[in-house]
């Protein structure tokens, strides 16, 4: 059997002020013109020598999405904008997400990647790189509470 991969434009952040369960569905909105995106999960690990051996330990998962892209106007009714970003991280909002790979030939939505949880927009930047010739944007997400790795039924 051959393993095949998930290609990056397959693999999408979706959010939602609402509900999980509009995250997952037709409700859900997508970060305008997105580059890039990637989800991290780091734990530290410590380690205590001892008499009966070395005991060894982990804390609890620091969980970050980021995205990159490209600003632009003129956005759909599901689009999330650069704007939108500074305003849900003024507010301090509490958003739903879902993070998963879409379907790619014979690879099903979330086989691949599926993430979902609450999160919280925890940096926006923007540049304007004469270079680039357009607004180019990036954020950061810090992940609260449980994420589930489960595709639901």
């Amino acid at each position: 059997m051959a393993n095949l991969e998930v290609g990056s434009k397959f693999v999408f952040l979706r959010v939602s002020e609402v509900s999980l369960a509009d995250a997952r569905g037709a409700n859900a909105k997508i970060i305008v013109c997105e580059e890039s995106s990637g989800f991290a999960s780091v734990s530290n690990v410590s380690e205590r020598k001892t008499k009966c051996g070395t005991i060894t330990n982990t804390d609890t998962p620091t969980r970050t999405v980021n995205v990159s892209g490209v600003a632009a106007g003129d956005l759909g009714a599901n689009n999330v904008s650069l704007q939108q970003l500074y305003k849900w991280q003024d507010a301090n909002t509490l958003l739903y997400f879902v993070y998963k790979n879409d379907v790619s030939g014979t690879i099903d939505a979330g086989e691949v990647s599926y993430k979902e949880g609450t999160l919280r927009i925890s940096s926006v930047s923007e540049t304007a790189d004469l270079g680039e010739g357009v607004l180019t944007f990036d954020a950061e997400m810090a992940v609260t509470g449980t994420v589930s790795f489960d595709v639901p039924a």
